[in-house]
């Protein structure tokens, strides 16, 4: 068995960078593949969770901006499957003025 796969689809894997202006807001879409029918989900803005998920293999997820500093964030797309074995990718966020 391997580790669960994260493939972004927006932004783009190759990538996996947004900019944005303060208050706007933009669909980030992922899809999992995970070995075991358990799976964790978790979408982060700077370590502070957004999105919980523990069904699913497609993401569709509105992340806002409001309460965002203008500058530099990192957007986090975690899972962890039934054996414990986790993926991350870590997704660039720049909130312009």
């Amino acid at each position: 068995m391997t580790e669960p796969t994260i493939t972004l689809t927006n932004p783009r894997t190759n990538n996996p960078k947004i900019n944005l202006y303060a208050g706007d807001t933009f669909n980030l879409r992922f899809n999992i593949a995970v070995a075991t029918p358990e799976r964790e989900v978790n979408v982060k803005i700077d370590n502070t969770s957004i999105q919980t998920s523990s069904v699913g293999d497609l993401f569709v997820i509105p992340v806002g901006t409001s309460g965002l500093a203008t500058g530099n964030h990192t957007l986090t797309v975690s899972v962890t499957d039934g054996k414990l074995r986790k993926s991350e990718r870590q997704i660039s966020l720049t909130i312009l003025p």
